[in-house]
């Protein structure tokens, strides 16, 4: 049987049909009229101050989310205060307790989650455990200890003057194929990439059971005179995707700064427009470009950089109120700046937050 409509019940359905259509046009003008007024309206992505710190010096960085970060704060002389340490939650900062002593330099700071924190100073290993700060390792005061990498609660790389050290569950031992390397970048567990500063200039791969170096001599120039080419950091950013950074190190100047690349094949020369100088820090912003810490050399300003596709873009940072200031800290979403080397004075520090 054959179902009959009313053309009165056409003309009301497909009326319906009109206002549906109407309305959901309405709808969605309304919602790219929003967006872009959203759009217009946001702030920008930049680097802003999120906490200043007086008469500090000295500084480390430890980031445990986008939005909090411990910030260490030494001198590292006979007659100066213990060092500090402050949870920056936002932008409020609080200090806890550390069993820091007096003199004692906190030299690097890592974490691999809010509550496994961990920080070196010069001889000594300290870890923070979600409610406390405490010793883990010291060390003899000539063993200078140059970075650290937690890779998890009881997964630990201290890179140290007399080698690399493990802390497992067994405790701590050293890995005597990590000899030399003074600063390194995860990926994995089983496989993280590290740089040797002094000496030879190798990158170094652990695979999870041994480190595999690779000479990177072969991409760096002749030395010039007062000039001493090296490697001095190195970002991973996948298994296909890893940057180490290299100096001439020329007296004065510093620089001229190299980028070095490896594809998961092999290393290579990236392309750099310009000259600039020393690069002592890397960092990874988001997937494919990279923060630079760029040393000005004797006398000048430090300067951050965004390297991406072969092309250097020279970063505004808040201005610190001082005629020169050093960047002390960078890593992927934080950034420490202190307004200059004054003699015999105590500078204001800057902790930088890049976001919106």
């Amino acid at each position: 049987m054959t179902a009959r409509v009313s053309f009165r019940r056409l003309l009301l359905g497909a009326s319906t049909t009109c206002a549906v259509v109407a309305v959901a046009v309405a709808v969605a003008a309304a919602s790219a009229a929003t967006a872009a007024i959203s759009r217009a309206t946001a702030p920008a992505v930049s680097w802003r101050v999120a906490s200043t710190l007086r008469n500090q010096q000295g500084l480390a960085l430890a980031p445990v989310s986008p939005t909090s970060a411990w910030v260490f704060a030494s001198a590292g002389t006979g007659s100066s205060p213990a060092p500090t340490a402050r949870l920056l939650t936002g932008d409020s900062l609080k200090q806890f307790p550390f069993p820091g002593k007096h003199g004692e330099l906190i030299t690097d700071a890592a974490a691999s989650a809010p509550h496994n924190v961990w920080a070196v100073s010069t001889y000594r290993v300290f870890a923070w455990d979600g409610s406390v700060w405490r010793v883990m390792h010291t060390f003899g005061q000539s063993d200078y200890l140059f970075s650290v990498l937690p890779i998890g609660p009881a997964n630990v790389l201290v890179f140290a003057e007399n080698g690399t050290w493990h802390y497992g569950p067994s405790g701590w031992a050293r890995q005597a194929s990590g000899n030399g390397l003074t600063s390194a970048s995860e990926l994995s567990p089983d496989s993280i990439w590290a740089v040797e500063r002094i000496g030879k200039p190798d990158v170094a791969h652990w695979n999870g059971r041994t480190w595999k170096r690779t000479s990177l001599a072969d991409l760096l120039p002749r030395n010039p005179n007062l000039c001493d080419y090296g490697l001095t950091g190195v970002q991973a950013i996948s298994a296909t995707n890893v940057w180490v950074t290299a100096s001439g190190n020329c007296q004065d100047s510093g620089g001229p700064l190299l980028l070095l690349h490896y594809n998961g094949r092999h290393w290579a020369r990236a392309a750099l427009t310009g000259s600039y100088g020393t690069a002592q820090a890397i960092a990874r912003d988001g997937s494919r470009a990279l923060w630079l810490e760029i040393g000005a050399g004797a006398g000048g300003n430090d300067s951050l950089y965004e390297y991406s596709a072969g092309h250097m873009h020279r970063v505004q940072l808040p201005e610190p109120h001082a005629p020169a200031f050093l960047i002390e800290g960078l890593t992927s979403g934080y950034a420490l700046i202190t307004n200059f080397r004054v003699a015999f004075a105590y500078p204001t520090a800057y902790v930088l937050r890049y976001g919106r």
